[in-house]
């Protein structure tokens, strides 16, 4: 009798001291305090050019960013045959805009993420100059390619841009350096078209070309975007 009464004691004292000490669990808790109201800054590079970017922790699930981005090419020489004549295209463009975006993170333990906000655009575009690379004759007085002219095309887009996109990694890491890629596009809508031109060519450049010009380029109204980026929380 006296055994059945240590023994159901012990059983007793097992109990409690279960209860007071549970088992550890095979997954820690989500370490949010890691990033949950940090700062961090980063700096991205990709299709819409180079830049630095703020973000904000608002909770598990947003960060909220703002950032400028700046691209610049020029000189880029293309050959091309146009109504069976050699030509060359020399291209540039040029970009910089501002924006303010949420980052939606749906998943706990994942970095998935969903992007969208508004973005500046400060006359972001492009230009190409075509010439013909070879000299034409005009009966009988042969004309090198200057004395014929260039026409130049310029594209414009300005104003305001909503903004979609999704990738993978958090604005704010939960270490102290993280990676992100994101992949999204602006919707810009329909470029503002400029036709300009020399010598022989003047005459093309009249509005009723620009506005065949504009039509025809109606449907560049989103530019994509993808980018990569280092981020460091404060």
């Amino acid at each position: 009798m006296r055994n059945k009464i240590i023994l159901g004691a012990l059983l007793m004292a097992g109990m409690l001291r279960a209860q007071e000490n549970p088992p550890a669990t095979t997954q820690d808790p989500f370490p949010y305090e890691k990033f949950l109201h940090k700062h961090s800054i980063a700096v991205h590079g990709g299709l819409i050019g180079y830049g630095l970017e703020y973000a904000y922790n608002v909770n598990k699930n947003l960060n909220v960013r703002l950032g400028a981005n700046y691209f610049t090419l020029s000189g880029v020489s293309i050959p091309y045959t146009l109504d069976e004549r050699d030509v060359d295209i020399l291209m540039g463009a040029d970009a910089l805009d501002i924006d303010l975006l949420l980052e939606y993170l749906p998943f706990d333990r994942s970095s998935f993420k969903l992007v969208g906000g508004l973005v500046y655009i400060n006359n972001t575009g492009g230009d190409a100059t075509i010439m013909l690379k070879d000299g034409l004759s005009y009966g009988e007085i042969p004309l090198q390619p200057e004395d014929v002219g260039e026409i130049g095309i310029q594209m414009q887009y300005a104003g305001l841009a909503p903004y979609v996109g999704l990738g993978f990694g958090r604005a704010v890491p939960k270490g102290r350096v993280g990676f992100a890629i994101e992949l999204g596009g602006y919707y810009v809508g329909s470029p503002d078209v400029t036709l300009t031109a020399t010598e022989l060519f003047e005459p093309t450049a009249n509005e009723t070309e620009e506005a065949k010009l504009e039509e025809a380029l109606s449907s560049l109204q989103w530019l994509p975007n993808l980018k990569f980026k280092l981020a460091v929380r404060l």
